[in-house]
């Protein structure tokens, strides 16, 4: 489970985010883990379409219990072993 990811505005778009990913997904090939998961709010609309971009399928949507008017949305990418 990827529990948060963020990149500071100033150095967005540089491709960190991408490189925070593609570690993680090294990670779960080495612990041969199956997939990843993760949620993030509807509202953020680009991270959705990286996530999707990066392989992320999306596994539903759902109020957020902590935040209402929230939407959080659940998605993840099924890991292929080296």
């Amino acid at each position: 489970m990827l529990f948060s990811i963020a990149v500071s505005p100033a150095f967005q778009g540089a491709g960190h985010g991408l490189a925070m990913l593609r570690w993680l997904e090294g990670k779960a090939r080495e612990w041969a883990t199956p997939e990843i998961r993760l949620y993030t709010n509807a509202r953020m609309e680009r991270n959705v379409a990286l996530y999707r971009a990066f392989g992320f399928q999306e596994t539903g949507r759902r109020p957020n219990p902590y935040r209402p008017g929230w939407t959080l949305v659940g998605m993840a990418k099924k890991i292929v072993a080296a």
